[in-house]
């Protein structure tokens, strides 16, 4: 029978970096942060399955993800040091789609921050669909690696779930997250999906949103729905980066014809 250090063992092997992933710019990040803190928002997109959120009063740089682990380590350490900008850990969220061997890692750091989850489903074969990710590192996987970090920390989990129209925002969908996430010590983000051209997602109508939460909130999950902020320009979450894709692509093809 396998130990718990050899299922661990086995998962980060399933996990190899890309070398270009680490080449993201510790000291850009860093640079942001303290020449630009006037801003109310800044955002720094270096990869769609992760990111970083800091809350320092009104500061929101978003960047460095567990694949970028090493680099991520830094960063946040710098950011917190006494000597330094000395932003507590507590303000600071670390987002992964679900990279479980680094999930175990980050839980072994004696680091204060938040971690947040990408979910998205309720179940496996819905989290595979709308997620590639799930066919690496299954949900009961991620799950039972946000149960090791919530135990070795301390730290009370944030689980993203993005309502797409008749995908992942039945009322059964909801009964069964909180089904999977009963007993954990989170909290719940909905996320009503911002439409992008290549995908025929649809957001979830604003009386199926409120019903979802309610649904959650009867079997004692703490949830919220989240603001909508840039979807009239395409700059909202999961439009902006497609956005720049598509333009550069559209540059280059015009040049190939002249």
């Amino acid at each position: 029978m396998k130990t718990n250090e050899q299922s661990k063992h086995k998962l980060r092997n399933r996990h190899r970096t890309p070398g270009y992933l680490l080449i993201c710019a510790v000291l850009i990040l860093l640079a942001v942060v303290i020449f630009i803190p006037f801003w109310n928002s800044i955002v720094i997109s270096f990869m769609p399955s992760s990111q970083v959120t800091l809350h320092p009063a009104a500061m929101l740089p978003y960047g460095f993800t567990l694949d970028n682990y090493e680099n991520l380590l830094r960063f946040i350490r710098m950011l917190s040091d006494e000597n330094g900008l000395n932003i507590s850990q507590r303000n600071i969220t670390v987002s992964t789609c679900g990279i479980v061997p680094r999930m175990y890692d980050l839980a072994e750091e004696d680091l204060q921050i938040t971690l947040a989850i990408s979910l998205h489903a309720s179940n496996q074969e819905k989290r595979a669909e709308l997620m590639p990710i799930a066919n690496k590192y299954s949900i009961t996987e991620v799950l039972d690696a946000c149960r090791n970090y919530f135990e070795k920390t301390g730290r009370r989990l944030t689980f993203e779930y993005s309502l797409v129209g008749g995908k992942n925002d039945s009322q059964e969908d909801a009964r069964e997250l909180a089904e999977l996430i009963k007993g954990l010590n989170c909290h719940v983000n909905l996320i009503p999906v911002n439409p992008i051209k290549e995908r025929d997602f649809v957001q979830s109508g604003k009386k199926v949103i409120e019903k979802f939460q309610n649904k959650l909130e009867k079997y004692q999950i703490n949830v919220t729905i989240r603001r909508e902020m840039g979807r009239d320009i395409d700059g909202a979450c999961g439009q902006l980066r497609k956005s720049y894709i598509d333009n550069k692509q559209c540059k280059e093809d015009k040049r190939e014809d002249s």
